[in-house]
């Protein structure tokens, strides 16, 4: 029996979403692939070279076909670096639409996945809150939450408007010391 689960169904009553929102894809996508971009890119412009040398010169033409078939399979296995980029890609960026951020009234809540994978942490629990813009990309950020329950810090990564949130987090966390 496969049920369908909705946000409501991890709400208390009483609970009141005062905001929700996704990672800006791109944003997310490619600081999280950041590391490897780089590599990636001199990797396929290294090989595409060899590629159009071989092509344009008439290399291909004069040799016989077994010496074809190696070199295909060779430049196939040799672009490894540059498929296990794009597979990574399409993995951050399936990651990044199913990724959702909720602020209630009472807690703080990251759905991730297509499942029912839910994370949050309280404000009572909650001592600081930061807001980071990201340098490349100006109208996106990333809000962290130290909390004292939560392993590690809790963040809402490539937000847009995160100066706005941030002032909802902030909000709710002062109602919370009163």
């Amino acid at each position: 029996m496969n049920e369908m689960f909705s946000l409501n169904d991890i709400l208390d009553q009483d609970e009141t979403i005062l905001w929700q929102g996704k990672p800006q894809k791109f944003s997310y996508t490619i600081n999280s692939i950041k590391p490897l971009l780089l590599f990636g890119i001199i990797w396929l412009l290294f090989d595409g070279a060899m590629i159009l040398f071989m092509t344009f010169s008439g290399a291909f033409s004069e040799m016989p076909l077994e010496v074809m078939i190696v070199l295909i399979v060779f430049f196939a296995v040799h672009l490894l670096p540059v498929w296990m980029l794009v597979s990574k890609i399409i993995k951050v960026s399936k990651e990044a639409s199913s990724l959702l951020y909720i602020i209630t009234d009472k807690r703080l809540i990251i759905k991730k996945g297509e499942g029912l994978e839910y994370s949050s942490i309280n404000y009572k629990d909650s001592s600081e809150v930061q807001v980071k813009i990201s340098g490349i990309f100006k109208k996106v950020g990333t809000i962290s939450i130290e909390n004292a329950f939560y392993d590690g810090i809790f963040q809402f990564e490539y937000i847009q408007k995160p100066v706005e949130i941030y002032r909802i987090i902030k909000k709710q966390m002062e109602k919370e010391k009163v």
